[in-house]
């Protein structure tokens, strides 16, 4: 069975904004007026034509308490890391490669393009590669990052390397946002969530 054979939730239920509970509705307003119109900015959809969440977002809505603060967490870490833009999308492109989580891979592929990698560079980072032309820092990050998800370690050489680069605070930095991506990661690969078929890609069709 596909992951579109379960509906855009995957294996959770979409939940329907008329049936939520008032910490699911706050949630749900606040991602609708911060999550969805970066979104549509992006190029990538995070609710349906219902006004239901889909990827992540609908699974955040079943669990609003904790959920609301992982998401502060991560606008925190947006608001306040010291890594360019195209450094994090780097980082997340990453661990979706190497998670292979479709919806995480369609969401910051289109999000990476609006911050300046390339196609043959995001197609590269999705295929689990390093991608030519990157910068000093984003390719250190990208072999820290696939280091630190696939082996669960990191050699010296390439720790030397992002260090140099990075020092100790962007190094933490850097983990910060590897550990809530692993986060999401994990909370779509385990319900199963597709991405929209119309956002479908080659790597994303692989990645599933």
């Amino acid at each position: 069975m596909s992951n579109l054979d379960h509906g855009l939730g995957g294996r959770l239920p979409l939940l329907e904004p008329l049936i939520l509970q008032p910490k699911q509705l706050e949630l749900y307003d606040k991602l609708n007026s911060v999550i969805v119109p970066l979104a549509e900015t992006a190029g990538f959809k995070s609710k349906d034509e219902q006004g239901q969440m889909i990827g992540p977002f609908n699974a955040t809505l079943y669990s609003p308490e904790i959920c609301g603060s992982f998401l502060a967490l991560q606008k925190l870490e947006e608001q306040h890391t010291s890594l360019s833009k195209k450094t994090r999308q780097v980082v997340i492109l990453t661990v979706g490669s190497v998670w292979k989580a479709p919806y995480e891979l369609y969401a910051h592929s289109a999000v990476a393009a609006k911050v300046g990698l390339t196609a043959q560079q995001i197609d590269s980072l999705v295929s689990g590669h390093s991608p030519e032309g990157l910068s000093e820092d984003e390719l250190a990050a990208q072999r820290f990052t696939h280091q630190i998800v696939s082996k669960h370690a990191v050699e010296e050489n390439i720790y030397a390397a992002a260090h140099e680069v990075f020092g100790n605070q962007g190094l933490v930095e850097m983990l910060v946002l590897i550990g809530c991506y692993l986060s999401v990661c994990a909370l779509l690969k385990a319900f199963a969530v597709p991405v929209p078929e119309a956002g479908l890609t080659t790597h994303e069709e692989v990645a599933r």
